[in-house]
């Protein structure tokens, strides 16, 4: 079976997908894109009876949202999304997403890799039972900044716990909830009506449902956030937040 290069399908944003502003919320964004990729997938018979089977699951190493112009809640955005195959242990897959007159109002670049879910490692070859899907060798849009600018100083935040509301049937704290988390972590103010132009996440080790870790945020420079999340003395999630001046 072959995956196309390129697949589409339209998501309705309500208004609890959008923010004060009646801006979408990134994490809205990401969340049709989380979907759109499960769907294709699925399509092609990777389900969830074929991780259990093959013991292995897909798990976001890292992405970057970038918004072209303004994303109003309410409406029907059309996401088309060009994945492909195993390079060096990653799966890339972009994502544009479309507003009902065709535009293009942000971007998704994510890498995502493929674990071991027994032995919780990632692996390097596709195991029995993937040959029977053919991935597209690359994709043909260029690749979107995914490098992370740090702060100097950061101040405490808090802890933020793997709630219920907040995981999904892995076990452990949803990819796309992290951007929630962090824009709640900005100063009062901060964000405005003209929103955010950039977030780029990176996931180092999940959070399982129930346990907790340790927030914290720094300017990296002016309009520029970084933020970083640890668990047992060590980094599990961390990103910047570009906002639009």
């Amino acid at each position: 079976m072959e995956m196309t290069a390129q697949y589409s399908e339209t998501f309705r944003a309500c208004s609890y997908d959008g923010d004060v502003y009646n801006n979408l919320q990134p994490g809205a964004i990401l969340r049709f894109a989380q979907q759109i990729a499960i769907d294709q997938c699925t399509e092609l018979g990777m389900d969830t009876e074929f991780y259990q089977r093959t013991h292995t699951a897909f798990l976001m190493a890292r992405q970057t949202l970038v918004f072209q112009t303004p994303a109003p809640a309410r409406g029907e955005y059309t996401l088309v999304t060009h994945p492909s195959g195993m390079k060096r242990a990653a799966y890339r897959r972009y994502t544009r997403v479309l507003n009902s007159e065709g535009e293009q109002v942000a971007c998704l670049d994510s890498v995502w890799m493929l674990v071991d879910t027994d032995t919780k490692r990632i692996l390097r070859r596709e195991p029995e039972g993937y040959g029977a899907v053919q991935w597209p060798q690359q994709v043909e849009y260029p690749e979107l900044d995914l490098k992370l600018t740090r702060a100097a100083e950061l101040e405490d935040c808090g802890k933020r716990r793997a709630g219920y509301t907040l995981c999904d049937e892995n076990g452990h704290l949803n990819n796309t909830r992290y951007a929630d988390l962090f824009l709640d972590a900005l100063p009062a103010g901060a964000l405005t009506p003209s929103g955010v132009r950039q977030i780029t996440l990176y996931y180092h080790r999940e959070t399982p449902l129930g346990q907790s870790f340790s927030l914290r945020r720094g300017q990296a420079e002016p309009g520029a956030w970084y933020l970083c999340g640890e668990r047992d003395g060590l980094c599990c999630v961390e990103g910047n937040i570009w906002l639009n001046p």
